[in-house]
């Protein structure tokens, strides 16, 4: 009787340590942000500023860097918010604005690295 108690306590362990959980990882736009600094003027200045309208597609995967490398994106270029009001209208007319396919960027990543991502535009 010990016997078969022993076995049958020792299947039900077994059992519970092969049963492993698998994680997955999917993005989730709330409270993301896409920022970006332009350098400007011969001191190389940083201006700071944020694209407020923006979707990135990303299917669940094992990993972040999984689930990003098969990212896509779309960005509304006139969305720009840098929190001063005339700064933004001079870089939406004299920057996007100048853009040769719209107002819209688009893209995917090719490659997630430690501390860049490359994206095809």
């Amino acid at each position: 009787m010990k016997n078969l108690f022993t076995m049958a306590l020792l299947g039900l362990s077994i059992t519970a340590f092969a049963q492993t959980k698998k994680c997955t990882y999917e993005y989730v736009k709330d409270g993301s942000n896409l920022g970006w600094t332009a350098f400007k003027t011969p001191k190389k200045v940083g201006v700071s500023a944020k694209f407020t309208e923006f979707t990135i597609s990303a299917k669940p995967a094992g990993s972040v860097n999984d689930m990003l490398s098969n990212a896509s994106f779309v960005v509304n270029s006139q969305s720009v918010e840098s929190g001063d009001k005339v700064r933004d209208a001079k870089i939406m007319q004299f920057f996007f604005k100048k853009m040769l396919k719209g107002t819209k960027i688009t893209g995917s990543v090719l490659k997630v690295a430690d501390n860049s991502v490359d994206v095809q535009m």
